[in-house]
């Protein structure tokens, strides 16, 4: 996460989305506060877990015991259905649009 990701985030969202902060990231964002409440964005932070326990996941990740997701590669122009797939929970892992 940075600025960066943060600020592509919210150019993603529509009217009244919600943009979900996971983790950790260094450093601050700027925001025009009064563009966001009239787009009636908002953002919530999430963390799940402690630092330990987060080392003992990547320490489990590289002795090979956490399965790699499973990642399908889609041409963009079935975008609509890869989203029907994922709102109908059709989907494990990730989809990766690609031109």
């Amino acid at each position: 996460g940075s600025e960066a990701s943060v600020g592509f985030g919210r150019k993603c969202l529509r009217r009244g989305g919600r943009l979900i902060l996971v983790g950790l990231f260094g450093g601050g964002i700027e925001i025009d506060l009064p563009l966001m409440a009239l787009q009636g964005h908002s953002m919530i932070g999430s963390i799940t877990g402690s630092l330990s326990e987060a080392r003992d996941l990547l320490a489990l990740v590289k002795k090979g015991k956490v399965a790699e997701i499973p990642i399908e590669e889609r041409p963009l122009d079935q975008a609509n259905s890869a989203l029907n797939d994922l709102r109908d929970g059709k989907v494990i892992g990730r989809i990766v649009l690609t031109p």
